[in-house]
């Protein structure tokens, strides 16, 4: 069973991991496929920026050439300004360094300085650098050289007033140069083009300019592409901008454009095809998703790993919570397990499940050592485990205590089983050991009556079936046609009745094996019901005090001298329980000690409320047990405080003591008994003759009566030759020399009465006289007596 249910905790365990790595595969590729399409916007938004960083820098570059020139040109108008000489150089010089195609200088009329003069009308810049400012001005076709150039003036000033005009014409094609920025591995290419939309200024591919030339036409039109006017659209409110077009031949390509700073109507223009930023693209993506495809390969790995330890430990914490270690066992949480599964599976038929301890296991460990008893306890265990076959298993419990659970109904199979296993384990053991070791086996059978409700048995003598549930977990499980009175604590429930059955062994040198017994076990339960009662009984005030006449004998007469506290116990549920019932129960779980404490005040306040009516009050004796004993002083001390509280004298309490009690030895009856005596109280020997009385003790023992047990008269008969009596003759003649007084128990017969008499006992107690009876009718009783 445990490796079946191992193989099916490992199956499950692959399945978990098969599962999980199902799901873990389809989660991460769909979180893949949605991070890669997020990604590839990311990255083609990466490469529009990239793009825009590169118009940015071609624009700058360019402006800044111009600016450069512009410093230049205002060097040589300065110079100009304050003296002719040399003009021809100076202009020259402004070629030189910026590679002007034509320079020169004029007046205020357009007058040649140096070079030829020049309409104002054909040279709009010129004209509005004689207001005092540089200028720049992009013209299709120049009037000198019919060139597509840029014509560059600045004013020639002197203290505030314009003198004249420094112009230098720089061919479009000298910029191709000052393209140089590239981050697409010269894939991307640089323009310059005008408000039209021509190119005037190709860096590298012609091709694709010309081409390009051809699409850009009109591009600041409303009638132009789409995307063509959502790109001039961008440029004119961002001053750049970036989009993506379709060229009729279906190629596409990213334009990113950008208007230069310091002269109007020109625009840096970069383009880049699509291909270009896709392979781009498609090969992060890939690197990305190879990455992502190995931490998955590790996390399915490392769950798998994890998954796998996580059986293990759970394997090993499984052996740990349900079976023994020394023994190799399951324990009694397995036994519990197996046992919730039996009814589940409705497998309870012919179920027996017996318990089978080790006599004197705790001899062998103190005497032998541990380590040997651990021997003794494998040695069982593994004997217990062959005894069991096809579909039965066995189980170690606390200490000394192994279960079985064993299939069969039949009580002789049953106890031939266990009496051949138990006789194999004794003699292994005394072949190995030289010794006996012995065996008790409780054995019970489990019936599906045992378990049925109260309800369903009452269903079933109105019907032949009725369909039920039985519900463990909160877990529907049917069983029999019937509704099971089950829960998880049956199980124990079910172990505990063939405990009990064990207990019912008497303690004997052999190998024993004992059935259930109803009977035996429902008294066993009412015993421990009284026994769980008696803090409530007392809260309640169930314990009563009834009240036995003593008579004084020695007269003419009976004279009523005393009585004897009996307790009683009245209760709601159980009724009138005489002592003989409750007090051996109390005794053993050592509630007595309590009730004796109880009962002395009872009677103390009883005695109180007599003397308050105006009563004769008579002696009443008390009875004090072993474990009241053993206290000495302190119980005395107890006694004398309640005494007080209800100003008691001594007189009036007698206090009866055991002599037969093995529990306790002699020097601590003897302690006791001159304890009570120093502090002036009266004592009384009871149940004298009832089991080890020795005569010789009462030389030692300072008591004042010896009350004769009921068992010495009981063999009495009418007519019976006296050596039958000499017992109880002497007993009285000893008692007398000793200086105490005799009182006989449980008389119930005339001629017992007068036997006594004649041998002079004192005091005469029993049913002859009176029954034990309530408080307020003993009241009665002794008025009546004493009239």
């Amino acid at each position: 069973m445990a490796m079946n249910k191992k193989s099916g905790r490992r199956i499950v365990a692959l399945q978990r991991i098969l599962i999980a790595g199902i799901l873990l595969f389809s989660v991460s590729l769909s979180v893949i496929l949605m991070f890669r399409d997020r990604l590839s916007l990311l990255l083609v938004s990466n490469v529009q920026t990239e793009l825009l960083d590169i118009t940015r820098q071609n624009s700058m570059y360019v402006d800044g050439k111009i600016a450069g020139i512009f410093s230049s040109m205002e060097y040589v108008a300065r110079d100009l300004a304050w003296s002719r000489d040399g003009t021809a150089r100076k202009v020259r010089y402004l070629t030189e360094v910026n590679n002007f195609t034509r320079v020169g200088a004029v007046d205020i009329y357009g007058r040649g300085l140096e070079g030829p003069d020049i309409r104002m009308t054909d040279f709009p810049g010129i004209k509005l650098s004689l207001r005092g400012e540089r200028k720049v001005v992009y013209t299709k076709r120049t009037a000198f050289d019919n060139l597509n150039a840029m014509v560059f003036s600045v004013p020639i000033q002197m203290q505030g007033f314009i003198m004249g005009s420094v112009y230098g014409i720089l061919d479009v094609n000298a910029l191709k140069t000052m393209f140089n920025f590239s981050a697409f591995d010269g894939n991307d290419e640089s323009f310059i083009i005008d408000a039209e939309g021509r190119m005037f200024v190709q860096a590298r591919k012609w091709e694709l300019a010309r081409y390009m030339d051809s699409y850009l036409a009109g591009w600041q039109q409303p009638d132009a592409a789409p995307e063509l006017v959502r790109l001039y659209t961008k440029v004119r409110q961002n001053r750049y901008g970036v989009e993506r077009i379709t060229m009729p031949d279906s190629t596409q390509y990213y334009l990113a454009c950008r208007p230069l700073s310091s002269v109007s109507d020109l625009y840096v223009l970069d383009v880049i095809p699509t291909y270009v930023v896709q392979e781009r693209i498609t090969g992060i993506l890939n690197s990305v998703t190879f990455i992502l495809g190995i931490m998955l390969l590790l996390l399915l790995g490392g769950y798998g790993y994890s998954e796998w330890r996580q059986l293990k430990s759970q394997e090993k914490i499984y052996d740990l919570a349900y079976s023994d270690a020394l023994t190799g066992l399951g324990n009694l949480e397995k036994y519990k397990l197996n046992m919730l599964e039996l009814v589940r599976k409705n497998q309870l038929k012919e179920l027996a499940v017996i318990v089978v301890n080790i006599r004197g296991m705790k001899a062998i460990n103190d005497f032998m050592g541990y380590k040997f008893g651990n021997t003794v306890l494998q040695l069982v265990a593994d004997k217990l485990k062959a005894g069991c076959r096809e579909g039965e298993s066995g189980y170690r419990g606390n200490s000394d205590m192994f279960y079985l659970m064993w299939r069969g109904c039949d009580r002789g199979e049953l106890e031939r089983r266990l009496r051949e296993l138990l006789d194999g384990i004794t003699e292994v053991y005394a072949h190995k050991e030289g010794s006996r070791l012995y065996l008790t086996a409780g054995v019970y059978i489990v019936r599906l009556e045992d378990f049925v409700s109260e309800e369903e048995k009452r269903k079933q003598e109105i019907a032949s079936a009725v369909e039920g549930q039985l519900n463990i977990n909160a877990m529907p499980v049917e069983y029999g046609g019937m509704a099971l009175d089950v829960d998880e604590s049956w199980p124990m429930d079910v172990a505990g009745n063939a405990r009990l059955a064990g207990k019912q062994i008497v303690q004997q040198n052999c190998n024993a094996v004992s059935f259930f017994d109803e009977k035996v076990v429902k008294k066993m339960k009412q015993e421990k019901a009284l026994e769980d009662g008696f803090q409530a009984a007392m809260q309640n005030g169930e314990f009563v005090v009834y009240f036995q006449p003593k008579y004084d004998v020695r007269g003419a007469s009976p004279v009523l001298s005393g009585a004897e506290a009996l307790v009683r116990w009245i209760s709601p549920e159980h009724g009138f329980l005489p002592p003989y019932i409750f007090l051996p129960l109390f005794e053993r779980d050592g509630n007595l000690e309590t009730l004796d404490r109880h009962v002395f005040e009872l009677v103390c306040r009883q005695l109180a409320a007599w003397r308050q009516e105006g009563r004769q009050l008579v002696p009443v004796s008390v009875n004090v047990s072993r474990r009241n004993i053993a206290q000495g002083r302190r119980f005395v001390d107890e006694m004398e405080r309640t005494m007080a509280k209800y100003g008691i004298d001594k007189e009036l309490i007698e206090l009866e003591v055991l002599e037969n009690d093995a529990s306790v030895d002699e020097d601590t009856l003897i302690t006791f008994l001159r304890a009570i005596k120093s502090s002036g109280f009266r004592i009384a020997m009871d149940d004298f003759g009832s089991g080890y009385s020795s005569l010789g003790l009462l030389y030692g023992m300072p008591i004042d009566c010896l009350k004769l047990d009921k068992g010495l008269f009981d063999g009495w008969q009418e007519d019976m030759p006296d050596s039958d009596t000499s017992l109880v003759r002497h007993i009285i003649q000893v008692a007398h020399e000793t200086g105490r007084v005799v009182v006989a128990e449980g008389i119930e017969q005339k001629y017992q009465v007068e036997l006594l008499r004649r041998f002079q006992c004192d005091y005469i107690q029993g049913y002859y006289f009176c029954k034990p009876i309530p408080a307020d009718e003993f009241a009665e009783f002794m008025e009546k007596e004493r009239l």
